[in-house]
């Protein structure tokens, strides 16, 4: 992928450059030079570009995204705006991704509840991996056995999903989600009844295979 006329291997070395992007700027400060031209390239490859271009980019900033986390933020010349993730600029997704991310979604309040419900009044919790101690704030929620993935996979058998049971891309929504509220209803029952949360330390969390 070539990116301010710099040609770009491989993906790691892509995200690498994203994400330091992401980390060095300042929030709500308009991205300059090098690192506007830089998302300008990359936007192309996203695979809702028109709709993002819209009439025209005026410029990127960075702010919180609905989850709390730090994202880019287009802005066009008629003053609307959205976000967008530089990580399907760089691998589109599939059907299969789709569904998976849908699924995510289905079970996020679900997720959200368990961590509050676990916590109730206690300030902390122990990683049961680490045996660390950690926050409401600065935790994961996590799959033990069945992980998420093993639950998908049984869940997806002899299902028949399409694009039209999962919403199309607005602006400020990246949120991949099921319109087939069927579908939800189903995967979070399914999830519901085999799956095995358990609160462990984010370094731990991001190290275990997924």
């Amino acid at each position: 992928m070539k990116l301010n006329n710099k040609t770009y291997l491989t993906k790691t070395e892509i995200i690498k450059l994203i994400q330091n992007i992401l980390h060095t700027n300042k929030m709500y400060n308009w991205l300059q030079n090098n690192d506007q031209q830089i998302l300008l390239d990359l936007l192309k490859h996203h695979p809702s570009y028109k709709i993002k271009k819209g009439c025209g980019i005026k410029g990127f900033k960075i702010a919180p995204t609905q989850y709390k986390k730090k994202g880019f933020i287009l802005y066009r010349n008629d003053g609307s705006y959205t976000d967008f993730s530089y990580l399907q600029c760089i691998t589109s997704p599939t059907l299969l991704s789709k569904i998976k991310q849908a699924c995510r979604t289905a079970i996020s309040q679900d997720i959200i509840n368990f961590k509050i419900k676990k916590f109730n009044s206690k300030q902390t919790i122990r990683c049961e991996i680490s045996n660390i101690d950690l926050s409401f704030n600065n935790c994961h929620v996590d799959h033990s056995d069945p992980s998420f993935k093993d639950i998908f996979k049984q869940w997806i058998k002899n299902k028949k999903i399409s694009l039209k049971d999962i919403n199309h891309s607005k602006d400020n929504e990246e949120t991949v989600y099921f319109t087939n509220k069927n579908l939800e209803k189903d995967f979070k029952l399914f999830h519901d009844t085999y799956a095995n949360l358990r609160i462990i330390s984010p370094k731990i969390n991001l190290s275990l295979p997924k």
